[in-house]
């Protein structure tokens, strides 16, 4: 560091410190002032670590489907003005752990699992400091087109009835509600009801569905 002399002079001022190989950080040194050939008399400094000073959970608001999960990170606020992630050494908690349950295991901190429909709260503590609450929004499962598979004649005679089937069909949210065909010649769609087949159209087309 340099020093103008209070005079007006151009000699230079030099600064030392007792530990000159340190980098920084917490402990203590004496630091001294040389200038014009002159040292001042040792001054002590005691350097302490910054102090966390709040904890904050990112993101705040998220949601999650049933059945899946969401990453939560705990961010720690120093007296210093820097962050820090202190996922892993926080302690995680949820005001609803039926809903949305919040991991502690070593290398999953943080993690939210959906597992029924509503909303918690999920709070994160570390180094005495509690964050404030961040809400998740537990999703339901979107809805899923069904799976169409349908077997029909290849060959038909003019006048002869056909008979289509969707028994191989499914439906990934659960049981199929309704077979419901249309045959593309202007004909109103025709229900089965729960029953795959078709009732004997004369044209072939394909089923569609409703749940």
């Amino acid at each position: 560091m340099g020093l103008r002399h209070p005079r007006g002079g151009d000699g230079a001022g030099r600064w030392s410190r007792s530990r000159p190989g340190d980098g920084g950080g917490e402990g203590d040194a004496q630091i001294t002032a040389t200038l014009a050939g002159v040292e001042s008399a040792p001054a002590s400094v005691h350097v302490t670590a910054p102090e966390l000073v709040a904890v904050q959970i990112d993101p705040d608001g998220a949601s999650v489907v049933v059945g899946e999960t969401v990453q939560l990170r705990a961010l720690g606020s120093y007296s210093d003005g820097t962050l820090e992630d202190l996922t892993e050494q926080a302690q995680w908690v949820s005001s609803a752990a039926a809903t949305a349950a919040v991991s502690n295991a070593p290398g999953s901190r943080g993690l939210v699992s959906g597992l029924v429909l509503g909303e918690a709260d999920i709070r994160a503590t570390a180094g005495g400091q509690l964050s404030a609450p961040a809400r998740i929004t537990v999703l339901p499962i979107p809805n899923r087109a069904p799976v169409v598979r349908l077997t029909c004649p290849e060959i038909g005679r003019e006048g002869e009835a056909l008979q289509f089937s969707a028994a191989g069909s499914q439906d990934p949210d659960g049981e199929i509600a309704r077979y419901t065909w249309r045959f593309g010649d202007g004909s109103p769609p025709v229900s089965s009801g729960l029953i795959p087949r078709s009732p004997t159209p004369t044209s072939r087309a394909g089923p569609s569905w409703s749940r």
